[in-house]
């Protein structure tokens, strides 16, 4: 049918449909709420830290030598 729009079309990108549930809000609020930014050390050390030691670990696990602290 031409000048009808066809929003069931896999193409048509016009309109997202809203499929969240009220227990994926809340949980989304919930995560929003206790997340620590990492920027930088001085914002949130501790993140700092764990994201250091995750990156070694993953180093590791891929064999690198540890050189990519950025020292």
């Amino acid at each position: 049918m031409p000048g009808i729009t066809h929003w069931q079309h896999p193409n048509f990108y016009g309109y997202f449909p809203c499929n969240a549930s009220f227990e994926g809000a809340i949980a989304d609020l919930y995560c929003a709420s206790i997340s620590n930014p990492g920027f930088n050390w001085s914002v949130s050390p501790s993140v700092t830290e764990l994201e250091v030691l995750m990156v070694d670990w993953v180093g590791r696990m891929l064999g690198l030598d540890g050189g990519g602290d950025g020292e």
